[in-house]
């Protein structure tokens, strides 16, 4: 975790809000390049763009991310989540409010005759129930091996795998919200070359990846939409990773939906 201090925090704003101010200072400049926050001329660098875009309204954070903010009127701030996907739900789409935890028990329903063959205690069902995250951190060596069961298992063997996860109390316990029905869905909208670029991308760091992924999954079949749920909040600095990393692999919509109390 990059430490900012209050006066870095203020010039990292100026920048990405791109307005005239007063000179930076030199000291606190210095700090801010050997950081990877900026470069020689004066302009943010990728991770310092998202580390100013951390500390901005949410209506600018939206703007800067060229996320759409929708905004719903509500009576109560409880279980938001579940609010906001009751309201979203039709006849057409389902939904989860898993976060992260959908499309890493998609990913993990696909690979799962690979990674329960690979088990380091020779077990089934420790590869359905341990975190995604985890076994993909142990078995990194085994990266080309998993991408390719994950290209190449049928449907119905996912579906299969899918229930077999989600019977585990634990599982739902973590994960109430998902379905055999949303499973179909979803692997019926997202190309399976993209679920291997999703796969691969988490690779790269299957622990931080793993936070950061909008609230609610919803899809109907044809599309998916990820929606990120704020009440009083703003995006943290995970999300906007995620954001930023995985818009340019899903081709589907990613959008905050912020609450308002009606009174």
């Amino acid at each position: 975790m990059i430490k900012i201090s209050q006066a870095q925090k203020k010039i990292l704003v100026q920048l990405v809000r791109e307005v005239e101010s007063k000179p930076i200072p030199k000291n606190t400049f210095l700090l801010l390049l050997e950081k990877g926050l900026v470069t020689q001329d004066y302009t943010l660098t990728r991770k310092g763009f998202l580390k100013a875009t951390e500390f901005v309204s949410l209506d600018e954070q939206c703007k800067l991310l060229e996320l759409p903010l929708k905004k719903l009127k509500v009576d109560s701030f409880q279980q938001p989540e579940i609010t906001a996907l009751n309201f979203l739900l039709n006849q057409e789409f389902v939904g989860t409010y898993c976060e992260g935890g959908s499309i890493l028990i998609v990913l993990k329903a696909l690979a799962l005759d690979t990674l329960a063959s690979l088990n380091t205690f020779n077990s089934r069902e420790d590869a359905c129930t341990r975190f995604l995250e985890a076994q993909l951190q142990i078995l990194k060596e085994y990266k080309s091996i998993i991408l390719n069961q994950i290209h190449r298992t049928d449907v119905h063997s996912f579906i299969k795998n899918f229930a077999e996860i989600i019977s585990y109390s634990s599982i739902q316990e973590a994960y109430p919200s998902l379905t055999i029905d949303f499973a179909k869905k979803f692997i019926s909208a997202l190309d399976r070359k993209v679920l291997v670029s999703i796969a691969d991308k988490f690779f790269e760091d299957p622990y931080q990846y793993r936070k950061g992924w909008p609230d609610l999954t919803l899809t109907n079949g044809k599309q998916i939409q990820f929606i990120e749920v704020k009440t009083t909040d703003k995006l943290h600095i995970s999300q906007i990773v995620i954001l930023n990393e995985f818009r340019a692999l899903i081709p589907y919509e990613f959008s905050v939906l912020k609450l308002m109390k009606t009174k």
